[in-house]
């Protein structure tokens, strides 16, 4: 399975309508795992982290400033939402 269909598949699990929180939760682990292990360079990093809501950070791999975050909502849909500059964050999961 490729790269495309490898999100293909993530995107369609994450559509599906009424995912309980554990399996948004684990979709979007997924996702995270999937994005670090193709897309991760010298200059970027995907974290995922286990809080309320499903999300991973987009950060800079060297200063560790967040660029983004990105929220699966109990809907399928997925939140985009920039990091105010200078965020950054501990450690990479």
């Amino acid at each position: 399975m490729g790269f495309d269909d490898d999100i293909d598949q993530l995107k369609k699990e994450l559509q599906t309508p009424k995912l309980d929180l554990a399996a948004r939760k684990c979709a979007t682990s997924a996702l995270c795992k999937t994005l670090q292990d193709k897309l991760q360079t010298r200059r970027l990093e995907f974290s995922y982290e286990d809080s309320d809501e499903p999300a991973f950070v987009i950060a800079f791999a060297d200063s560790k400033e967040r660029l983004a975050s990105v929220t699966v909502n109990d809907d399928g849909g997925v939140t985009f939402q920039a990091v105010p500059e200078g965020d950054t964050y501990d450690e990479i999961g």
